[in-house]
């Protein structure tokens, strides 16, 4: 080689050094002797044996230190008179026919077995192995013109065999050599060879390395796929016994085809959760039934008449009713006003109700029809909300918070206005509240908190309402005793009985004629009407069928005799003949609860838009003294 030519020499210490290296018996040649650097292999007649070395002058500094200490370990390897296997070393020419000739008689793993095999068998039968020349007659050692201690000499082994330039992780490796290769699915190759595999099944090869690619323009850049799978086939499993470059293909192909399984697996397992939940929030907020429809635009208040379908069981009488009906649905946390013909006219909702979700239980409209008063029972409230902006303007009580303290209420029932101030059924503190709007302090209270027994006007058991009547006096339903209470417009009892037959009386209100009428909240419920003597009118209990009465929550006798009934757990109302005890009207299907349009969830307080509501039929009505 010339001087410009690159530094191309195996340092000192590593196996096989390069033929450069190698002694031809010129005179620039030196005779190696025992103990120097390597006995070297044989070089062809011709060569010029000259070393590819810099002069020391011209090397560096740690070039020498390196030498120095590398050079012990350049002794070969003294166990079968070979060269280490596994350890290839490249041998870079100046005359390219030698290349040729080189690449042309690359001898074979099968042949360099039988050699190894062939030498064993000599040393076995006491004589040293007669090793033929390599595939092109390849002089052997003595030819080259090197000399070595007999005891030493080793047998020739062809010396166009390719190598590399470096034993793997050598010193003085570059940094790109240590990049590892990669499959083609992105999976690290382990190129070290651990000798658990072997030629011929019965030898290891022991220390054997494969190399590393080099930098992927000058060994990897023009490689096709087929190519990379053979080289790769050949790399793993040198004897070619184990898997085909048509197996490694099929591998990858099959854990391509896992990955993708895997991934659309996990994505319907996660599709199927959301589902999950979208349908369990849309459960808890009442979103049964059919969809909600959006709210209505434009200047729609309760009074207001509609057109469009109505949401009416067929074969019903759309008359019955004498005007708009006001709804208060527990289940689906909403206010609705419905035309006689099931027609949606108004409504209210919470926008958001995460935070403190809205539960009305009863709803009635104020005298001046402007306002509605709402009793949340199990929020522990009672709200005032106008009619125009569907604003809440009031609360008395602390949301979810049962107390008996200013400012709190404990389970509270019916709320309604009467003159400035609002009569609220207190149930758990057996007490009726009388509260003046906007302050929040106690005006008066009938009962005393803590005392729950029946010894009315001074103590209570567990009234629910305190509903107005037309003397001006007021009827109280206590449902631990299932009495009902009259009073005075002076707040004086005046008398007190029981429901006949009633184990829970709710809601105990004052006919037009002057008469009582109320509903046993129990399944199967029922409906009495009966006077303040105690005597049973009119009495409506089905026990089965699709007229029974599940938990009633409040009953009105209309205008023309009819009796309108909120059935809280069939989710319906109700409307029914006295005379035939049958169903004439119905809005909600019977005991599928729902949201959406035709549908309720839990009704449980009624009332009718002005001019027909509760209060207008009471012109002197007073709250309780």
């Amino acid at each position: 080689m010339t001087d410009g030519d690159d530094d191309d020499t195996t340092p000192p210490g590593e196996w096989p050094p390069s033929e450069e290296h190698a002694l031809d018996g010129g005179d620039d040649s030196p005779t190696p002797e025992e103990g120097s650097e390597a006995t070297l292999w044989g070089e062809e007649e011709g060569s010029s044996g000259k070393e590819d070395r810099l002069p020391a002058e011209e090397r560096a500094p740690d070039e020498e230190e390196q030498e120095e200490e590398k050079a012990p370990s350049a002794q070969p390897d003294e166990g079968d008179g070979l060269p280490p296997t596994g350890v290839h070393q490249v041998v870079f020419r100046d005359d390219d026919a030698d290349e040729e000739r080189l690449a042309e008689h690359v001898p074979s793993f099968e042949e360099y077995r039988r050699l190894r095999e062939e030498g064993a068998a000599a040393r076995g039968a006491g004589g040293e192995p007669e090793m033929e020349s390599g595939a092109g007659g390849e002089p052997s050692g003595e030819e080259t013109g090197g000399t070595s201690d007999p005891g030493d000499a080793e047998p020739s082994v062809p010396t166009d065999r390719p190598s590399v330039s470096k034993d793997i992780g050598a010193p003085g490796a570059d940094a790109a050599d240590d990049v590892a290769d990669t499959l083609g699915d992105g999976e690290p190759r382990d190129d070290t060879y651990d000798g658990g595999d072997t030629l011929d099944g019965a030898e290891p090869l022991e220390g054997m390395s494969l190399p590393e690619d080099d930098a992927p323009d000058a060994m990897t850049g023009d490689r096709t796929y087929e190519e990379e799978l053979a080289r790769e086939a050949a790399d793993l499993f040198p004897t070619g016994y184990e898997h085909t470059a048509e197996e490694i293909h099929q591998r990858r192909l099959e854990t391509h085809r896992r990955h993708r399984r895997n991934g659309r697996i996990r994505l319907l397992i996660l599709i199927a959760a959301l589902a999950l939940i979208v349908f369990v929030i849309v459960e808890a907020v009442g979103g049964g039934g059919t969809p909600a429809k959006p709210p209505p635009r434009g200047p729609i208040t309760p009074t207001s008449t509609v057109s469009g379908r109505s949401f009416l069981a067929k074969g019903l009488d759309a008359d019955v009713l004498p005007g708009n009906l006001l709804i208060s649905d527990w289940g689906s946390r909403k206010l609705l006003v419905i035309s006689p013909k099931g027609q949606i006219v108004w409504h209210y909702d919470q926008t958001s109700p995460v935070l403190k979700p809205f539960n009305p239980d009863y709803a009635f409209f104020t005298r001046s029809g402007k306002q509605i008063v709402i009793s949340e029972e199990g929020n522990a409230r009672i709200d005032v909300l106008t009619v125009k902006n569907r604003q809440i303007v009031y609360h008395y009580g602390h949301y979810g918070q049962q107390g008996t303290g200013k400012n709190y209420l404990s389970d509270p029932s019916n709320a309604l206005e009467e003159g400035s101030e609002i009569v609220i059924g207190d149930v758990r503190n057996c007490r009726i509240v009388l509260v003046k709007p906007p302050h929040h302090s106690v005006a008066k209270s009938i009962g005393r908190t803590g005392v729950c027994k029946h010894a009315p006007p001074r103590e209570l058991d567990s009234p629910t309402s305190a509903f107005p009547m037309r003397n001006g006096g007021t009827v109280i339903t206590e449902t631990g005793d299932a009495h009902v209470d009259l009073l005075s417009a002076a707040g004086k009892l005046v008398g007190s009985l029981r429901v006949p037959g009633f184990k829970l009386p709710e809601s105990v209100n004052e006919t037009s004629a002057g008469d009582l009428i109320a509903v046993d909240h129990t399944h199967p419920g029922a409906v009495e009407i009966f006077t303040t003597a105690g005597k049973v009118l009119w009495s409506y209990r089905k026990r089965s069928g699709a007229g029974e009465l599940r938990d009633p929550a409040v009953a009105y006798v209309l205008p023309d005799d009819e009796v309108i009934v909120s059935d809280e757990y069939h989710d319906r109302v109700i409307v029914i003949d006295p005379k035939t005890n049958k169903i004439v009207w119905q809005y909600g299907h019977t005991g599928v609860p729902g949201g959406g349009s035709g549908y309720l969830d839990v009704p449980v307080g009624l009332d009718f838009v002005t001019p027909n509501s509760l209060l207008d039929h009471y012109a002197a009505a007073n709250p309780p003294r």
